[in-house]
């Protein structure tokens, strides 16, 4: 019998739509990297008129750039170089293996993922902010929100599953909001086009549900298992 103070893991067959969800925004993501690789010059001008808005809010009041700043640190690839071990390695000593496996692969299979687009596609950054080197043409998709679903998202679901309720709950909503606020972050900043969040949310989105679909099918712990685990 399961512990009651813990949510019980979605049943094996909710992975098959779960996977094709995932599969559907992970081609519709590539789809818009083809459109942007194709067309960049056109999704520039499109973007800019959103794009200035945006930055301009940002500009006018300044705790907007604040929280701009505030959920972007965290997304950032110098703090997942040490969030990711970190939350490896502290799920290995609870000996939850099979969680640990899941958010290496949403975790690192993201950022591969992230990176191989990024300087496959090559795109300018946009207008706002002075940037130099590589990171100039490293636009599409947007890194910090990439790593802000397939990072602290998941970080999230590990926190909803693992820990009893309330704290599951209160707990695992801050990751989450992390998570979603790196997208509008990078957009009042100015670092980012709008549609390398919306092409970021797409791809990443769609690699953890592919992940959670993986995780749910092959390895989760089934419900005569759970209940060992919290006991």
């Amino acid at each position: 019998m399961t512990d009651p103070r813990y949510r019980s893991l979605p049943e094996r067959r909710t992975a098959i739509p779960l996977a094709c969800a995932g599969a559907v925004l992970l081609v519709t993501g590539l789809v818009l990297t083809w459109v942007v690789v194709t067309g960049e010059v056109t999704m520039n001008a499109r973007d800019l008129v959103i794009n200035t808005w945006i930055r301009d809010l940002a500009v006018r009041w300044p705790f907007l750039d604040g929280m701009g700043n505030f959920f972007s640190w965290f997304a950032d690839s110098d703090r997942n170089f040490f969030t990711i071990p970190i939350v490896i390695v502290t799920l290995l000593i609870f000996r939850q293996w099979r969680w640990a496996i899941f958010f290496f692969v949403a975790a690192e299979g993201g950022f591969l993922l992230s990176n191989v687009i990024k300087h496959f596609v090559g795109r300018e950054r946009p207008p706002f902010l002075d940037f130099t080197g590589d990171a100039l043409y490293t636009s599409f998709p947007s890194g910090h929100t990439f790593s802000g679903i397939t990072v602290w998202v998941s970080i999230s679901l590990l926190l909803f599953y693992l820990l009893p309720r309330p704290w599951s709950t209160v707990l695992g909503c801050v990751p989450l909001v992390i998570g979603l606020m790196n997208g509008p972050s990078r957009l009042l900043l100015g670092k980012h086009w709008i549609s390398d969040v919306v092409g970021s949310w797409l791809l990443a989105g769609g690699w953890l549900l592919l992940s959670w679909a993986a995780f749910l099918w092959f390895i989760a712990p089934r419900p005569s298992e759970q209940a060992v685990e919290h006991a």
